[in-house]
């Protein structure tokens, strides 16, 4: 399978660079908590939906990496209202959630996760639809890098040809907008189960 290429970046050779341990295969490869903050800052740039506070970046990120395993959970929604809504859903439900706006945002925590300065997720809940890279695009990529993190797509076009291509990547889940809140939680709650067990653990292969 050829990687797939997105704008002009082949998300695939960034993650599996960063696997290996190259921090300079992606320039959002920061190590510290504030470094990773400012990357993502740097990412919304190129996402239209507006900025979050960079003091609520580093809120979530510490929170994030100070989690115990079996509740982080990261959630990429460009939908600010509806990334919200989802975050306070899985929040309640005990989750500790990072929400990134879109595909910048996902691919500067990906990177982070990979070369070891942030704890990887136990799940993943991505749009398909999101400015620079799809959730298919990004979940294809994470698996030709060697992640087997659990991924839950969701979208509100999910004809035929979209389930097919999310089972054919190894989507977890694939749910239908508008989302309801127990449909949500009881997709998350499986896929960290399924996660956790010793076939396939919520890691990075290699």
């Amino acid at each position: 399978m050829c990687p797939v290429r997105v704008a002009n970046c082949d998300t695939s050779r960034l993650l599996q660079h960063a696997v290996v341990g190259s921090a300079s295969a992606w320039p959002f490869c920061m190590v510290e908590n504030d470094g990773i903050a400012v990357a993502l800052r740097s990412a919304m740039n190129n996402t239209p939906r507006g900025e979050r506070d960079l003091s609520d970046m580093r809120r979530d990120l510490s929170r994030y990496a100070l989690a115990s395993a079996g509740t982080r959970v990261l959630l990429a929604e460009d939908d600010p209202d509806l990334r919200s809504l989802l975050a306070a859903c899985l929040r309640r439900a005990g989750y500790v959630v990072l929400p990134l706006a879109g595909g910048h945002e996902s691919l500067a925590m990906f990177t982070a996760a990979s070369i070891g300065s942030q704890p990887l997720p136990d799940a993943i809940v991505m749009d398909i639809r999101m400015p620079s890279h799809s959730g298919l695009e990004l979940l294809m990529a994470l698996r030709l890098a060697g992640w087997h993190v659990p991924v839950i797509l969701i979208t509100g076009f999910g004809d035929a040809q979209v389930h097919e291509k999310a089972s054919e990547y190894g989507a977890f889940a694939l749910l239908d907008k508008p989302l309801r809140s127990e449909e949500l939680l009881a997709a998350v709650a499986r896929a960290i189960a399924a996660g956790a067990t010793p076939s396939d653990t919520a890691s990075l292969a290699g």
